[in-house]
């Protein structure tokens, strides 16, 4: 497969959505909820996004078109968030200016999406938001989809067609970056500054992709990727990845999955890798070479539902990952003094139940670790070790049957993050622990 200019996908998809807007054959949706005369936690554990229970994976899988044959208008959406921080040390005047020392309330953001079926089996998710802290305008998820149902070897199959600007935005499981959990934090609080490049990729990439689910039991995929140059980044309110580099010829991603439903639905279960393999040069500088990555993950997700006959039975689920990247930096030597070499690793477990899919506690633990490198992590100590602890609580009142309006819906999040070790170092880690009040709401949106 041939990948084109990044700027020629660009060009040719938002050329055919616009014609897709236009046309009086549209039969898109004003949103997913109304799209399948559905409630939200019919979808979502906790009756709120981006959490996925079978249905909602489904739905996903099948290109966001499911509908319940009416017409409706165009599945626009709106969300607006604003949140409280509070850190254990006074920093946040240091990190951005124009906020308090501590204890700020802030407005977040406000994003648009058009968020379900284009036209026949062609369905979208695309989300262009507006960061009120960092005071920018940028595309965050953009996902166009083609599916169909086949035959093969004699069992089903629904295989389909992508373009998407991120390695894990097509993902229907909330183990990859993408959609991994917490999905909303503090953008004023201090955050471990090492991660790896499958993590600083959404939104500076952009191409196609493949897959399909077999038998209901086995899923592939495989993504193509080009990075964009820094006119199209600038266009699109993105910096490039890892704040200056940029991709060097393609990027290519897999993703391989293994689910199964026990006891009629009580009981689900998947197992699953990813990967990422790209070249980047190190400060947009060409002339001594590329850098190379390889990305691993490896993930599983449990999820148990005593009553699946109803939308708002309690819930249980646990997802767990590791991911693992090995870099190596030959170019970033030269420019940077960097190693020549370096590793970098993560893990997450998070335990999940939802009460009723209205009340929805959250904990978890993670923790990374790698190779000491002073000029590539960026931290004091050189160290990209960092792990800890979050806490969160979510309500959310609305997105279920007895919901007064299906196209109205919000969430409540109380998170508290502690860190035993941060950037390296255990001494002092606790003076960034955050206490985070988060609210969300969603107009037409699920």
């Amino acid at each position: 497969m041939v990948v084109a200019k990044a700027s020629q996908y660009i060009a040719a998809l938002l050329a055919g959505v616009f014609a897709v807007l236009a046309s009086s054959e549209s039969h898109a949706l004003p949103s997913f909820a109304v799209q399948t005369d559905q409630p939200c936690s019919a979808c979502h554990v906790g009756a709120f996004g981006p959490r996925l229970k079978q249905q909602g994976r489904d739905f996903k899988l099948y290109g966001y078109v499911s509908n319940d044959t009416k017409e409706h208008g165009l599945p626009i959406s709106f969300m607006a968030e604003a949140s409280f921080t509070h850190t254990s040390k006074e920093e946040i005047a240091n990190v951005l200016a124009g906020y308090h020392a501590n204890d700020n309330l802030s407005f977040n953001e406000l994003g648009m999406f058009y968020a379900g079926k284009l036209f026949n089996k062609v369905g979208a998710f695309i989300e262009v938001s507006y960061d009120a802290i960092e005071k920018s305008l940028h595309w965050e998820d953009f996902d166009v989809r083609y599916t169909r149902e086949e035959k093969m070897f004699g069992r089903d199959a629904v295989v389909g067609l992508s373009l998407n600007n991120a390695p894990t935005v097509t993902d229907m499981w909330e183990v990859s970056p993408g959609w991994s959990f917490p999905f909303a934090t503090s953008g004023l609080a201090a955050v471990p500054r090492a991660g790896s490049l499958i993590e600083a990729l959404p939104g500076t990439v952009f191409g196609p992709g493949v897959y399909g689910m077999f038998d209901n039991t086995v899923y592939l995929e495989a993504d193509l990727y080009q990075g964009l140059d820094r006119s199209e980044l600038r266009f699109l309110g993105k910096e490039p990845l890892n704040g200056n580099d940029r991709l060097s010829g393609p990027a290519f991603y897999w993703r391989a999955v293994l689910q199964q439903e026990f006891g009629e639905g009580v009981h689900y279960a998947s197992i699953g890798t990813y990967g990422l393999i790209a070249k980047a040069y190190p400060s947009f500088v060409t002339a001594f070479g590329t850098d190379r990555y390889t990305d691993i993950g490896l993930d599983a997700t449990y999820q148990w539902l005593p009553h699946p006959e109803r939308s708002t039975s309690d819930m249980f689920e646990a997802h767990v990952l590791y991911l693992h990247e090995d870099a190596s930096l030959g170019a970033n030597a030269i420019v940077s003094g960097a190693n020549p070499s370096d590793s970098f690793s993560q893990f997450h477990l998070d335990l999940t139940y939802d009460f009723g899919a209205t009340v929805t506690p959250t904990v978890q633990y993670f923790t990374t670790w790698g190779t000491n490198d002073g000029a590539f992590w960026g931290t004091p100590s050189g160290s990209p070790n960092s792990a800890g602890w979050i806490a969160q609580l979510d309500y959310v009142p609305w997105g279920k049957p007895d919901a007064p309006l299906p196209w109205l819906n919000g969430r409540i999040s109380l998170q508290y993050v502690a860190y035993s070790k941060f950037d390296g170092s255990d001494a002092h880690a606790s003076n960034n622990n955050t206490l985070f009040l988060n609210f969300t709401v969603g107009a037409a949106a699920n």
